[in-house]
């Protein structure tokens, strides 16, 4: 697993070199771990780092566990990683629709805040520029269009998204 996806799952760190605390950490938790699979972080203190709680990451490939120093651990696997980034890439477009649409009823941005992930999912797909896709939910004005959100919602109901992009990508 890379290090973005480290960070992703468990948020901002800086990785420290400290061989003993390493050590000592590897032989109570995961005596067969090798040094070139573990590595030791800090994080929180704001994002600074300094004096932040350490953690010891085991990275196994495909998956890896995150130690606390009271020997708390929490495995991730590619499927985690997959997962938190469909949350995060659906929050973002959450916030976008929230930004443009100041002036839209309460109701259109529900519609359009429960299609959220639809459009996520779409706009990865089909590999989509996601600024552009999202300008037509938009109007000019900075409202969600009702109408676009409507027919949207239409093709996803009857499995014809790429019919929803033809007319509107």
């Amino acid at each position: 697993m890379t290090k973005n996806e480290v960070e992703m799952m468990i948020g901002k760190f800086r990785e420290i070199n400290e061989e003993c605390l390493l050590e000592r950490l590897l032989e109570k938790y995961d005596e067969d771990a090798s040094y070139k699979d573990a590595y030791l972080v800090v994080q929180n203190e704001l994002e600074g780092n300094v004096g932040g709680d350490v953690r010891l990451i085991l990275d196994y490939g495909t998956s890896f566990t995150v130690f606390d120093v009271d020997g708390n651990g929490q495995t991730y696997d590619e499927d985690d990683v997959a997962e938190r980034i469909t949350e995060i890439e659906s929050q973002e477009i959450k916030d976008f629709l929230n930004e443009c649409n100041v002036s839209c009823h309460p109701e259109d941005y529900r519609k359009m805040a429960v299609l959220a992930e639809e459009i996520y999912n779409t706009i990865v797909e089909y590999s989509l520029d996601k600024e552009k896709f999202l300008k037509y939910f938009i109007t000019d004005d900075g409202d969600i269009n009702d109408d676009v959100v409507e027919f949207f919602k239409y093709c996803l109901d009857r499995d014809e998204v790429t019919r929803f992009i033809q007319g509107n990508y």
